[in-house]
């Protein structure tokens, strides 16, 4: 993905998400946010009823603002639900093992019925904490074993994902999803641009 703008201090901008925060309907969340002039990627996954009592959580504090010159990044996230353990992928960069916070005791994460959405999520069933930014390609795994020295590209055989729930390449102006039937809805206000360098 590329970044247009960042999250101004105290706010934060959402990649990917399954998670209604004001309803207690949480599945999984990847963002960025902003503390003062520190910039952190965080990954957070419910593992319980999605209603706060049980989840694990990653962060990771970046070393500098993500460029926003049309710089493109790669952002990864994965979780051992059972050992509640993750790990988060910036390019080719293994950055962060160490789960940041967890509570309860549960190891699967919650099939909210929080809406999959891409460049945001809902509060209260309401959209907030819009991506300002571009996106290639979306994947969705059952398993990923990769590590930092994978390739960055993936095609629905690859070995070191497996069970795949759902790829978006957002080719010619489609939000269909290329391995099951999850195809997206058009948003207000998204704008397909030429220039992806990644066929996923």
């Amino acid at each position: 993905m590329q970044w247009e703008s960042l999250p101004g201090d105290g706010g934060a901008m959402i990649l990917l998400s399954k998670h209604d925060t004001g309803a207690n309907e949480r599945s999984f969340a990847l963002w960025l946010s902003r503390t003062g002039a520190t910039y952190y990627l965080n990954f957070r996954a419910d593992t319980g009823t999605g209603d706060n009592s049980d989840y694990v959580s990653l962060t990771k504090t970046l070393g500098g603002a993500p460029a926003t010159d049309g710089t493109w990044y790669v952002y990864r996230a994965s979780l051992d639900t059972d050992n509640r353990t993750g790990k988060l992928f910036i390019d080719r960069s293994d950055v962060s093992a160490v789960v940041d916070a967890a509570t309860g005791s549960g190891v699967a994460i919650n099939d909210s019925s929080a809406p999959f959405l891409v460049g945001a999520h809902m509060n209260g069933g309401t959209p907030a904490n819009f991506l300002d930014g571009v996106i290639d390609a979306v994947v969705v795994a059952e398993t990923y074993t990769a590590t930092h020295s994978e390739p960055l590209n993936v095609t629905p055989g690859t070995d070191y994902l497996e069970d795949m729930k759902g790829l978006w390449n957002f080719n010619s102006s489609s939000y269909d999803d290329e391995i099951e039937s999850s195809d997206l809805t058009a948003p207000n206000g998204a704008t397909f641009v030429d220039g992806y360098p990644f066929q996923l």
